[in-house]
């Protein structure tokens, strides 16, 4: 499935106007892989392999695809022609013609009800693709491996000052936090981050929202801007070059970088950001820490983050298109689900397994 499927995805927005015999013999690919993938048999329904391998089908995808495009061209810039094509299409469809490209968008648009405030796209940032790469140190435990986050709130906390204690005292000190919070079917998501840089006594707070909508790519923000903030002074001599210790809650996030996790976009910013710190001589050591136990730098983050996340709802920022693909991703697999669920098709199977895994269907 992985040898093809980047093939049948590449023209995936075009797809929508081929004949339903081209469509066919492209959903008989997947459908035979399928069978291959779950072992099946020629009689078993398509619909039980697709939830069996986590697999949608390909009319929504294609869909998808569709309306994710549309989104991408709306959020250009002012001037650019593709723009300007899509903002004054005036289709004109005769009977016997099959749609075309803006005839579906423009349908599959107004029948998910997506937001029309819309941000522009996200530059890339200031991370060029041949940098160096750093792994940060990675401790996902505290000093005293008996303490979990099971343990009672007075022991996780002395365990916490124990494994502050124990880095030097010249190192440069990062607590970060992230907070995603939903209010009436509106996603918003912010960090935050207390950074006390070697030798200063006073700590710089950080704060802002984020363009993604989950938890993890929350804590990652804040690890990355944090981490790009001291880079920054570092690169400028405000700040002397000193090793870096960061302090997060979220072992996800940890594992995330552990891993090198290709679905979270903010896991190759982080460890770009730390080849750019190694360079100056500064090492990078994340360090997890437990949440609401009364380590105060760590509850002011996590504070930061929440009053990042209020400010977001209520000035009522354009939805990003991180923010409007989260939205498509879960409307699609809404549809899918739903279909599975109103099917007559493979109801020995729908008795066992109602719903696929949770891995990104669409990934």
């Amino acid at each position: 499935m992985g040898a093809v499927r980047s093939q049948m995805d590449y023209s995936l927005p075009v797809q929508v106007w081929a004949s339903q015999t081209t469509l066919a013999s492209l959903d008989a690919v997947q459908n035979q892989a399928l069978r291959l993938i779950c072992g099946t048999f020629r009689t078993t329904p398509i619909a039980a392999g697709e939830i069996m391998a986590n697999i949608p089908p390909l009319k929504l995808r294609r869909e998808r695809a569709v309306i994710l495009a549309h989104e991408r061209y709306m959020r250009l810039e002012d001037g650019c022609p593709l723009r300007s094509l899509v903002d004054n299409w005036e289709g004109r469809r005769r009977l016997k013609n099959r749609p075309c490209f803006m005839h579906v968008a423009r349908g599959l648009v107004r029948e998910a009800n997506l937001p029309v405030e819309r941000a522009a796209l996200s530059p890339s940032g200031s991370i060029f693709p041949m940098e160096a790469l750093g792994m940060p140190t990675i401790r996902k435990s505290l000093l005293d491996p008996v303490v979990t986050k099971q343990s009672p709130t007075t022991r996780l906390l002395q365990a916490a000052r124990e494994t502050i204690a124990s880095y030097p005292a010249g190192v440069t000190t990062i607590y970060t936090d992230g907070s995603v919070r939903t209010l009436e079917g509106t996603v918003k998501a912010g960090y935050g981050a207390v950074v006390r840089l070697s030798g200063n006594p006073e700590s710089d707070e950080l704060s802002g929202s984020c363009q993604q909508k989950s938890s993890l790519e929350a804590e990652l923000e804040a690890m990355f801007q944090a981490l790009d903030w001291v880079a920054t002074m570092v690169r400028n001599g405000t700040a002397s070059a000193h090793d870096i210790v960061l302090f997060t809650d979220s072992v996800a996030a940890l594992e995330a970088i552990e891993r090198l996790d290709e679905g979270a976009r903010r896991v190759w910013d982080v460890l770009t950001v730390g080849g750019r710190l190694l360079r100056f001589g500064v090492n990078v050591t994340l360090q997890w820490v437990p949440a609401h136990c009364g380590v105060v730098s760590h509850d002011l983050a996590d504070q930061l983050a929440k009053t990042a996340v209020a400010t977001a709802l209520e000035n009522d920022e354009p939805y990003s298109y991180e923010s409007v693909r989260s939205l498509v991703n879960q409307r699609m697999l809404t549809l899918w689900h739903d279909g599975w669920d109103s099917s007559d098709k493979g109801r020995e199977l729908y008795r066992a397994m109602r719903r696929p895994d949770r891995r990104d269907a669409w990934e």
